[in-house]
């Protein structure tokens, strides 16, 4: 045996990766597939389009690289969070999957919120109550498609569908469990109050279990499916974003990390759920089991910088493409010229509402101190600094709680030296930029599956699968000024938020 296997199912695509026993990235290889996306706020995906892409980047990672399948000690995943599978008792699809993203149920979740006090929700579950939650998903279903509902054995997420396919067996893992708005967080069970109050059946909801636990082997027809070997050991793995924790190095207390991808999040570990009076961040259960992780998530990260540069760099955008340059290198240099705060200027990044730390998805994207002397480079920087005050709301919450030693940064919006800067400076705190940016949730996947089958002791071997390449230390003058600003920049949504706008027919 000479790798573990993990697999990654994302929103547009899986991706395989193979890691050694000793925790190095050796190889990896990705299928795509898409979400179809109709009017409502819906959005899913066939679960036979994961299987294949399963198929398909595991078939050409061996036959690319040479690997044979004996020399694969495990199957482990990572995988989006929050869908809506019904499979009756054979593991059947009985539709295609709801996914995070679609937001159809909103009625239902309003129904369940009048149902249940939502402080001793948040107080249950760790979690506010929304259309995105895939409780509310399976309340929409029962109402609506009652007769599918009937045939239901199970609701399965989307990694629990694939370990299906391979073992045979209908499970999940309690970090998957403990995003679905239901999960007990101190009993680790499905909560019969909250269940009762969405009027679910908890029959059909599949036994959660550790992260690392080996739910089975590949059977005979997967196997011929997959190319991998009859018998090959299969441990349950993750959530994505719980996953994405541990392999950016976050295993222990006292630690926190920033994904900064399109959209972005901070995240840290406590031994008991972090309880925010205002309920603007969420819980999940750690990969370990036993720890608790608190999140909180902004929409529009990447993609506000992407809206910019869209917009404001075209011709940027193609000069730098006929030399075979990037947009955001050269836009950095620029950036750095602009003094920090942007001249005045400020940037609400709210370009498709938000989560953390308001929860308002009417809340807009915003210049507000616009002058004839600002121009598109102060733009730029303002949209970068934008996100950064809202991410530090989130950092402050969880500081006031746990507090936290380091920040580890990972995402494809690292890569932009002048943004971690601005972070750096507007959090006041020093970056620990991680040698492995984006495969921090197939490092999660791996770590489960190499525990799962006692090649890891534990999960710090997470510090050793993905270093620090680099640390980011904070301008304290500019953290000065930075801290004025942000003050203002909270007023600013505040005095927003009840805004009214009209809406287009």
């Amino acid at each position: 045996m000479k790798y573990i296997l993990a697999h990654d199912l994302g929103t547009s695509g899986d991706k395989a990766a193979l890691f050694t026993l000793e925790g190095k990235l050796a190889a990896e290889a990705s299928a795509g597939y898409s979400p179809s996306y109709a009017d409502g706020n819906i959005v899913e995906e066939e679960p036979g389009d994961w299987w294949e892409a399963f198929c398909r980047s595991t078939r050409e990672l061996l036959e690319s690289h040479e690997v044979r399948r004996s020399e694969i000690a495990c199957v482990s995943f990572s995988g989006q969070m929050n869908c809506c599978l019904p499979v009756d008792s054979s593991g059947e699809p009985l539709r295609k999957a709801m996914i995070w993203a679609d937001q159809r149920a909103v009625d239902e979740a309003r129904r369940l919120a009048s149902a249940v006090d939502l402080r001793d929700m948040y107080a249950i579950s760790g979690h506010r109550i929304g259309p995105s939650y895939a409780i509310s998903k399976m309340m929409w279903f029962k109402e609506r498609e009652s007769g599918l509902y009937k045939r239901t054995a199970k609701f399965l997420q989307a990694k629990d569908y694939l370990v299906f396919r391979l073992t045979g067996v209908m499970v999940t893992d309690f970090s998957d469990a403990s995003h679905v708005g239901v999960f007990d967080l101190a009993a680790k069970c499905w909560s019969k109050d909250l269940l009762g109050a969405a009027g679910i059946d908890g029959s059909l909801l599949p036994e959660p279990l550790p992260s690392t636990t080996v739910v089975g082997t590949i059977g005979n027809v997967a196997a011929s499916e997959c190319g991998l070997l009859t018998g090959t050991p299969v441990v349950i793995g993750g959530g994505d974003g719980c996953c994405a924790t541990t392999g950016a190095g976050i295993w222990e207390t006292g630690h926190a990390y920033a994904t900064l991808g399109t959209s972005a999040w901070v995240a840290t570990l406590s031994t008991k759920p972090i309880i925010d009076p205002q309920m603007r961040t969420y819980n999940f259960v750690h990969l370990d089991g036993e720890l608790f992780e608190g999140c909180g998530a902004m929409q529009s990260a990447g993609l506000a910088l992407q809206w910019a540069i869209d917009s404001f760099c075209q011709a940027d955008k193609d000069a730098a493409e006929r030399r075979g340059a990037s947009v955001y290198e050269e836009l950095g240099e620029r950036v750095r010229a602009v003094p920090p705060g942007s001249r005045g200027l400020y940037f609400l990044p709210y370009l498709l509402g938000e989560r953390s730390p308001w929860w308002n998805p009417e809340a807009k994207a915003c210049f507000i101190g616009l002058t004839p002397k600002h121009g598109r480079d102060e733009m730029i920087r303002a949209v970068m600094e934008g996100v950064a005050y809202n991410l530090r709301t989130i950092i402050e919450i969880f500081c006031s709680s746990a507090p936290v030693d380091d920040l580890r940064i990972i995402g494809g919006g690292a890569r932009n030296v002048a943004w971690l800067d601005i972070l750096a400076d507007l959090w006041k705190s020093p970056l620990l930029v991680l040698e492995h940016l984006e495969h921090a949730t197939s490092i999660g996947a791996a770590l489960c599956g190499g525990i799962g089958i006692g090649v890891f002791k534990d999960f710090s071997s997470a510090s050793r699968m993905n270093g620090v390449r680099a640390k980011i230390a904070p301008n304290l003058e500019s953290g000065a000024l930075y801290d004025r600003r942000y003050l203002t920049f909270l007023n600013i949504y505040r005095a927003l938020e009840n805004v009214a706008f009209v809406k287009e027919q």
